[in-house]
C-alpha cells in the first residue's frame, strides 16, 4: 500500500473516530443501516460529462458542521474526472488539498462494476455495531437503471461487537471497496491517469466569530486581511453562529492563494471582525452553498 493511500485512509479513519469522540457525551441510539435507494442496474450507463458517477461520503453523525465543510471522500464524475483529498500541506490546513486525476472511459465502467460488485444497491444486512454516535459512509453509485445508495453505520469504526460474520464480512467488502477506489493506479492501471491539483470554479467559505478561548488564540499567529467578499455570509440553517460565503469569479483566485498557507485557527479580518474561516473547493457538481446544507 502507498504512503500517499495509507495517509488518506488514516485521515477518514480519523475523522470518524474524532466524530465518536466529540459525540460520545451524547445517549442518541446509533441507527441502523439504511437500505439502497433501488436494486436495479447493474451496468453502467452512458455518462455526460457532468454526471456523479460514484461517490462515498461520510453523512449523518452529530457535529453537522464537520459534514458542511469537508469533503466526500472520492467523487467519480462522467468525463472521467476522479475528485478527492491529497496528502496535507501542512497541519490543520483552513483549506483541504483537492487532487484530479482523469481516467478513461473504461475505467469509469470498471469502477461503476467494483462497486456494484463490492455491494452497492444490495440489500444487505450491516448489523447495528454496539456504537453510538457514529456517521455513517454511504456509497452512491449511477447505472443504466437509476442510483444505487447503500448507508453503513459506523462502517470502519465497529470493533465487531453486535455483529455476525455475515454482517462483518459484507461490511469488509465495503472497506475494500473505499481501499480499491483510493488506489486507482493499482485498480486501474493504465486507465488510472496522473493527479494534479483541483483548480475549482467556486468555492465555499464557512465561517463563525473567531473567540480567544485559549484554543484559536494561538501565538505567534498574525491577523490575515481577507481577501474576498465581505464576511460572514448568510447563516447556514440549523447551525448557530456558523455561516457560508460562496465565492467566484476573479475572487477564486485570490480566496484560494491566501489560504493556501492558512491553518484553521487563523483569524481573518473583515468588515472591523475576526473570523475563523474554513475554505470549501466546490466540486463539478455543487455550485453555492446551499449544496453543503
Amino acid at each position: 500500500m502507498s504512503k500517499s493511500l495509507r495517509r488518506r485512509r488514516t485521515r477518514i479513519a480519523v475523522a470518524s473516530l474524532a466524530l465518536l469522540a466529540a459525540t460520545s457525551g451524547c445517549a442518541q441510539a446509533a441507527p441502523g443501516s439504511i437500505g439502497p435507494s433501488t436494486t436495479q442496474g447493474p451496468d453502467p450507463a452512458t455518462y455526460v460529462p457532468g454526471d456523479l458517477v460514484l461517490r462515498v461520503e461520510l453523512v449523518h453523525g452529530f457535529m453537522p458542521e464537520y459534514f458542511v465543510h469537508h469533503l466526500p471522500t472520492i467523487s467519480v464524475y462522467g468525463d472521467g474526472r476522479v475528485i478527492t483529498e491529497g496528502a496535507e500541506t501542512h497541519q490543520s490546513p483552513a483549506m483541504p488539498n483537492v487532487v484530479v486525476r482523469r481516467i478513461t472511459a473504461a475505467g469509469v465502467d470498471a469502477l461503476v462494476n467494483r462497486a456494484v460488485s463490492g455491494g452497492v444497491g444490495q440489500d444487505t444486512d450491516f448489523g447495528q455495531p454496539d456504537i453510538y454516535d457514529a456517521p455513517g459512509t454511504r456509497f452512491t453509485v449511477l447505472t443504466d437503471r437509476g442510483v444505487l445508495v447503500t448507508d453503513v453505520y459506523a462502517l470502519g469504526a465497529d470493533d465487531g461487537r453486535n455483529l455476525t460474520d455475515a454482517q462483518r464480512s459484507a461490511r469488509q467488502e465495503l472497506k475494500d471497496l473505499i481501499d480499491d477506489l483510493l488506489d486507482l493506479p493499482s485498480t486501474l492501471g493504465p486507465d488510472a491517469g496522473g493527479e494534479e491539483p483541483y483548480v475549482p470554479s467556486a468555492m465555499a467559505v464557512i465561517t463563525r466569530p473567531w473567540t480567544n478561548d485559549g484554543i484559536t488564540s494561538r501565538t505567534g499567529r498574525p491577523e490575515r486581511v481577507w481577501p474576498g467578499p465581505a464576511l460572514p455570509g448568510e447563516p447556514m440553517g440549523r447551525l448557530q453562529g456558523v455561516h457560508c460565503l460562496t465565492v467566484a469569479g476573479a475572487d477564486v483566485a485570490a480566496v484560494a492563494d491566501a489560504a493556501a498557507t492558512a491553518d484553521a485557527y487563523a483569524a481573518w479580518t473583515s468588515g472591523g471582525q475576526r473570523w475563523l474561516v474554513a475554505v470549501r473547493p466546490l466540486l463539478p457538481d455543487e455550485t453555492s452553498c446551499t449544496d453543503l446544507i
